[in-house]
């Protein structure tokens, strides 16, 4: 009896994931990159795509002759939402009935739901982080040859990349037997706010919720895929004695500083600068002395939706119109959060 229970519940997953597979394939999704899930559900006819709150529910499906609806709970993180919009879809995709789904529904390993729950988290994370995803992602990291020894702090950083949350990427991981049972339990016990504490230079955090982006010299002219709110941890080398500091480049895409009087009107600014310190590695008594190492921390949050280029450069104070003698700049994709309603691209199809 066990073997055959064993035997139905690989049926669902290989199934709903050929379904995964097959869905991107009908819909040409170039599976390197990732995935715009919320896209995806308003370009696909007769789909209502709804944010509100739902007190224990993570999301639900409906469906009503040729129409459905998904509704999101608007009190969750960016990246649930998003893992949520895709197990909803699944079920839309799978031919499902009405489904209200809570966290076991939506976040627990395989087997602790029903064959019809099972089949649409299988759906989610496949149709979210499909393999090429997953492996290029990997790849870029370095952690290829090393997915045993990866860190809850890695795993973030996947989840991030991924659009998806820290603990559906564990267990996608380890469905895909990238990493072993033992260390999925292991990575399970981490939180993603303790994980976000130790990344985050400068204090709290005015939004619990808020995404952490560390970002350092490597990461120049990276694409990355922030929401509205998320913390951007900029730590890039300087050194005092060459007297050349780094410093925004406004190039006019307004950007607000938190440290300056007569502030501009936010709606106008893309991101925030909310701190900005220089850590001299060798004591704070050091520091005019030639040599000595500093990283300058500057940290960034987004607040308005778009793409955008943040640009840094380093020059020295008194030559501020000079060719700078160093430049940093990374492209961002910015999300908005969703609120309540209906979403924004659907509401003039109500007029």
């Amino acid at each position: 009896m066990r073997d055959r229970w064993k035997s139905s519940l690989n049926n669902v997953y290989k199934q709903s994931a050929y379904a995964a597979m097959r869905e991107h394939i009908s819909l040409g999704t170039e599976m390197s990159k990732r995935i715009d899930i919320f896209g995806i559900i308003r370009r696909r006819g007769g789909i209502w795509l709804m944010f509100k709150t739902l007190d224990v529910l993570y999301g639900a499906y409906q469906r009503a002759g040729e129409a459905a609806g998904i509704q999101i709970n608007s009190k969750h993180p960016p990246n649930l939402q998003r893992y949520t919009g895709a197990h909803e879809y699944g079920h839309h995709i799978l031919g499902h009935g009405s489904s209200f789904d809570r966290e076991e529904h939506i976040q627990s390993t395989g087997g602790q739901t029903g064959p019809q729950e099972l089949a649409a988290q299988t759906f989610a994370a496949h149709f979210l982080m499909p393999l090429q995803l997953v492996n290029t992602l990997l790849r870029q990291m370095g952690l290829t040859s090393r997915t045993e020894q990866i860190t809850p702090r890695e795993i973030y950083l996947l989840s991030l990349e991924l659009g998806s949350s820290y603990i559906a990427t564990v267990n996608h991981l380890y469905n895909l037997k990238k990493i072993s049972p033992q260390l999925a339990a292991e990575l399970r016990q981490k939180k993603p706010k303790e994980i976000k504490g130790a990344m985050r230079y400068g204090g709290e955090s005015y939004d619990s919720w808020a995404d952490v982006w560390p970002l350092e010299q490597a990461d120049a002219g990276r694409l990355i895929h922030p929401s509205v709110n998320d913390e951007l941890h900029i730590s890039l080398p300087e050194l005092p004695s060459q007297s050349a500091v780094w410093s925004i480049h406004d190039i006019g895409i307004g950007v607000v500083d938190a440290h300056e009087s007569g502030i501009r009107d936010e709606t106008e600014s893309y991101v925030a600068l909310v701190g900005d310190e220089l850590q001299i590695s060798a004591g704070e008594g050091l520091r005019d002395q030639p040599g000595t190492a500093c990283v300058r921390h500057m940290t960034f949050r987004a607040l308005k939706s778009g793409h955008y280029t943040l640009q840094l450069v380093k020059q020295e104070h008194s030559q501020t119109d000079a060719v700078p003698m160093e430049v940093f700049e990374i492209h961002l994709d910015i999300s908005p959060r969703q609120l309540h309603g209906l979403s924004e691209q659907q509401k003039p199809l109500l007029r």
